[in-house]
């Protein structure tokens, strides 16, 4: 699973509690007592105790559900003993019926108390020999993800020393397959000390030690525990995991660390100010998902009423702490892929001394042709352009002399010399990155594999007196840089046929595949295993004439053509930021009237307008915000759009240079918008140019579907077949069956045939691409993305695009492709409003809730 596959909680603000510490209070009248509290103060987070031989309340769990927060369940053994594990894996059948997906076992087992007969002696080994059975059987439970049992920090055996062990022993046990679907729990307790306390991790502080930190170092004894934890991960699965806190915060009264003040209430208000606006502002990685404050509150007789925010009658204990988180807004995390590329970079010359800073895209000018050659073909060098973007992004390399990145091979070869077409690939290129886990990745490329296959990123080669050899380098994993075939070229004349490391893409490669009519995103995504190439800022649609200089010397030798292969279509640009609105102060004359009418149902904004392709920005009053393009969602005509919103208040819409803002309260807005002075987009269109259609399908399903939807009187004589030829104009060669079953949030499905690109999209603009045969349990060209928030996903595929529904369930869709054509439900010629009204007539019927949409006449 990748990183943003997890499940997270509709409108995410990562605040997060610890329920009570024990498994009594899950009544209806506990219920009713804490909800209204927990979503005063924002929480979606909330760590309960259970027990193993009964589940908790299902009115509870639900219920948190049903109000935005995601139970993260902790199942209660006295001390780290043996576990049932018939019993453990019939409880997570059941939470997960109910839609629970985060479980773990036994708590803090590197500490002394939490073991009958103590030994520090393999104490990692022992108790994996009884954690590895517990998360085999979670993970056998679909929909439920495996938390490691989270450690004290740092306990009587160390924290990270045990974690490292316990990584290492789940591989050398064989269950590296739990790194797939597994989540890492902790207990980052800041104490007294402050939030930034060991910041960087241990490549920051490497002379703290296990059992050992030097004076004036810092190590992972702190809220900033997770960057330790993930260095071990990262050097381990090659990848970071979610890192969920079960408990943390800085306890009331401590005083831990003698060096700094005690916490009183004021230092905990503002501290847990402080915590909560680090996950909520990308203060904190987005591998960290929560934060779960010790502790909401506890009965007089327990022994952690020092630690209560709350009494048990739900009055504050700690008041300024609970004012100040309800005082904060309470927004849904920034976890949308939003990166920036620097604006310059310094670069350190060839004399090893001068340090120049040159802006960012020009020195990449630089850099494209002395590194694959400026008569590469043109997609080649875009793909160079990217690769090289990336690289620089994150070059480090040369801090001591003050500089970024070099001009020789040690880093990027970069020269003044500049060429017209790698000046045009950088320019249409610009702004447009390699991600992986919603980070950029480290782009490593060569010159010339063996002509059969790149390496893997821990067996790269290296330079030993000016040769090529084969040994391993030991780069360690590096997720997107895997072994995967190249050919179209001969090796290299040099030892194992190589002529670089080996590692990311080729540049001959490249090449090669750029002749075959490969774009620059199917290069990239060839060559790195897994990413996703996208746009951080819109490139220009030409490149400046300026930046085309002449060239200073000639061409290198030009490389062998092969027969060109059909291009694939390419890749869409996003749209366009709109226009900013006037100053205050300057006269507003408005071109547009805006409707808006509320409606029961998912907390959303959606609407329409007169055309599509037209960029729409919807903001809150934090302002987060979300860019997408009316048309987006066909369903509400031919500029529909729609934006599930992360909480309640005002929201701003803006577009063509306009401004609008609406009012969100738990429910369904839509919008529509017209022209000043001309017709509506909505209720006001009196015009019969709207029909009800369903989705295209062969004509026995459809006359299946006629005869069911005809048994019911009041659809009578409302829906008739209507069915399109493959060339007739607006007429898709495609269908698609909808299947939905209890389970894990995903949308799946299938293609005729393998190896085509599908990318799917949220409604906020997240977006994935799979290869349709790489989940081939769903047939030849399956596929599956785990879908991380309830609402209409795009699925688009060789210039189709669908929408298909995704509601708390797992779905599937199948395409088909209809080559004699196909045949629809539709019926006749209504109005905006008549559509509507017979819409929801429709979607009142289960089965065909997402079989219907409402279609405009052109």
């Amino acid at each position: 699973m990748r990183l943003f596959d997890y499940p997270r909680p509709p409108g995410d603000t990562g605040i997060g509690f610890h329920y009570f510490p024990d498994m009594g209070h899950y009544r209806h009248e506990d219920f009713s007592r804490w909800m209204p509290i927990l979503k005063s103060l924002g929480v979606s987070w909330l760590t309960l105790l259970a027990p193993l031989d009964q589940p908790i309340a299902e009115t509870f769990v639900k219920g948190l559900q049903d109000g935005g927060v995601e139970p993260l369940i902790r199942i209660y053994s006295p001390g780290i003993t043996p576990l049932d594990q018939t019993a453990l894996g019939q409880l997570a059948q059941t939470y997960a019926r109910w839609g629970a997906h985060y479980l773990t076992v036994y708590d803090q087992p590197n500490l002394a108390e939490s073991w009958t007969g103590f030994k520090m002696e393999a104490l990692p080994d022992r108790f994996m020999g009884l954690l590895l059975p517990c998360l085999n059987t979670l993970a056998a439970v679909e929909g439920i993800i495996p938390v490691f049992t989270p450690l004290a920090c740092p306990g009587n055996y160390w924290d990270t020393e045990f974690l490292r062990t316990c990584l290492d022993l789940i591989v050398l046990r064989g269950r590296k397959a739990l790194f797939e679907r597994l989540a890492v729990g902790m207990h980052n307790f800041a104490a007294n000390r402050p939030l930034g306390w060991g910041r960087g991790g241990p490549s920051q502080w490497p002379q703290a030690k296990p059992y050992h930190t030097p004076p004036g170092s810092e190590d992972q004894t702190g809220f900033r525990l997770f960057e330790w934890y993930d260095a071990l991960i990262r050097a381990r699965v090659g990848r970071s995991l979610p890192l969920l806190a079960c408990a943390n915060g800085s306890r009331y009264d401590s005083n831990e660390a003698h060096e700094f003040p005690r916490v009183d209430e004021t230092l905990h208000a503002a501290r847990h100010g402080e915590m909560t606006r680090a996950l909520m502002n990308r203060g904190a990685p987005d591998y960290v998902f929560n934060n779960a404050f010790w502790l909401l509150s506890a009965d007089d007789e327990s022994p952690y009423t020092g630690d209560r925010w709350f009494y048990p009658d739900g009055s504050a204990r700690l008041a300024q702490s609970v004012a100040a988180l309800k005082a904060l807004p309470h927004t849904a995390r920034a976890i949308d892929l939003t990166l920036e590329l620097p604006a310059t970079i310094r670069v350190l010359m060839d004399d090893n001394a001068t340090v120049r800073e040159i802006d960012f895209e020009d020195y990449l000018k630089g850099v494209v042709p002395s590194e694959i050659g400026p008569e590469a073909p043109i997609e080649a060098q875009k793909a160079q352009a990217v690769a090289a973007r990336c690289y620089a992004a994150l070059a480090k390399r040369h801090r001591e002399r003050g500089a970024d990145i070099c001009t020789t091979t040690h880093c990027q070869v970069w020269r003044e010399r500049r060429w017209p077409q790698s000046d045009e690939a950088v320019e249409s290129t610009r702004g447009i990155a390699v991600t992986d886990q919603g980070a950029i990745i480290r782009a490593y490329y060569f010159a010339r594999c063996d002509g059969q296959a790149t390496r893997d990123s821990e067996h790269a080669l290296h330079s030993l007196d000016g040769y090529r050899t084969c040994e391993e380098r030991g780069w360690g994993v590096v997720p997107t840089c895997r072994a995967v075939p190249c050919t179209g070229h001969a090796p290299h004349t040099g030892d194992c046929g190589f002529y670089g490391h080996g590692v990311g893409l080729c540049q001959t490669g490249a090449s090669d595949l750029a002749r075959r009519g490969l774009g620059f995103v199917d290069i990239l995504t060839h060559y790195y295993t897994g990413a996703l190439v996208m746009s951080l800022s819109r490139p220009p649609t030409t490149p400046p004439a300026a930046s085309r200089p002449e060239p200073v010397e000639g061409p290198p030798e030009p490389q062998p053509e092969t027969p060109p292969a059909p291009r694939p279509a390419p890749v869409k640009e996003p749209p366009a930021t709109p226009a900013p609105t006037p100053p205050p102060d300057a006269p507003v004359v408005s071109h547009w009237q805006m409707e808006a009418r509320r409606s029961a149902g998912p907390r959303a904004i959606a609407g329409a307008f007169p055309r599509a392709e037209m960029s729409i920005t919807i903001g809150d009053a934090s302002g987060h915000s979300v860019t997408l393009a009316s048309g987006s969602k066909p369903q509400y005509g031919s500029g529909g759009f729609e934006l599930p919103v992360w909480s309640d208040g005002l929201y701003t819409v803006q577009f063509d240079g306009e401004s609008f803002q609406v009012e969100v309260a738990n429910n369904f807005v839509f919008l529509t918008f017209h022209a000043a002075g001309g017709p509506s987009t909505g209720s006001g269109h009196d015009a019969r140019e709207y029909q009800i259609v369903s989705a295209l399908m062969d004509a026995p399903r459809a006359q299946e579907w006629l005869d069911h939807l005809t048994a019911d009187a009041s659809l009578t004589g409302q829906l008739a077949l209507e069915t399109l030829g493959a060339g007739a104009p607006g007429g898709p060669a495609w269908g698609v069956y909808i299947e939905r079953k209890a389970g894990v949030r995903a949308l799946a499905g299938s293609l005729p045939r393998p190896g085509i690109t599908v990318r799917v999209t949220s409604a906020a603009g997240q977006a994935v691409e799979v290869v349709s045969g790489s989940k081939p349990e769903h047939g030849a060209g399956g596929f599956e993305v785990l879908c991380w928030q309830d609402g209409n996903f795009t699925v688009a595929f060789l210039d189709q695009h669908f929408v298909v529904p995704v509601n708390g369930s797992f779905t599937r869709a199948d395409f088909v492709e209809l080559k004699n054509g196909g045949t629809r439900l539709a019926s006749g010629l209504l109005t905006r409003d008549e559509a509507e009204r017979r819409l929801a007539d429709l979607q009142a019927v289960e089965m065909v809730r997402d079989l219907f949409g409402i279609e405009k006449k052109e």
